[in-house]
């Protein structure tokens, strides 16, 4: 397992710690959005961006935003990828990540959901090339719609 799922991995754990914290800290709380309760919540952002921080590594740096009822998750990988290269990459993203990232990212939500009363949660994770090309992403939870689809392409890369 690369460096870089590892990191995804514990994001997960993050997420679902940050979603015990929110429940303790967010009774009796009327908030519009996720990004308004962590804004209101000093906090719990501080805690996700704390933990989020040490995630970075000699292969990837990790950073995180908010939109609305969105966590964006995103990877900078700190090399550039060709596209000859691309296409195993973004095969085993794809492959890993269903596999190791699925079932933690949709409990993450859920509690997210369950722990603030904010409903439509949604936790994105992008992996980009060290150009900044992204490569691979997933919104979680998954809808049956993106579990069909794959193009397959890596577009904007150079040979």
């Amino acid at each position: 397992m690369s460096r870089g799922t590892r990191a995804l991995l514990a994001a997960v754990a993050v997420l679902l710690g940050v979603a015990m914290a929110m429940g303790l800290t967010g009774c009796g709380q009327e908030t519009k959005t996720l990004q308004e309760y962590l804004e209101e919540s000093p906090s719990a952002m501080q805690d996700v961006e704390e933990s989020l921080a040490g995630l970075n590594n000699a292969d990837m740096d990790v950073s995180t935003d908010y939109k609305g009822n969105e966590i964006i998750i995103t990877g900078d990988l700190k090399t550039t990828y060709k596209k000859s290269v691309l296409k195993t990459i973004k095969k085993s993203y794809k492959k890993n990540m269903a596999k190791t990232l699925t079932e933690p990212m949709e409990e993450a939500v859920v509690n997210i959901e369950r722990d603030t009363g904010i409903t439509g949660v949604t936790i994105r994770v992008i992996i980009n090339n060290g150009n900044g090309k992204e490569i691979w992403s997933e919104v979680y939870p998954l809808s049956t719609e993106d579990e069909a689809a794959d193009d397959g392409s890596a577009e904007g890369e150079t040979e």
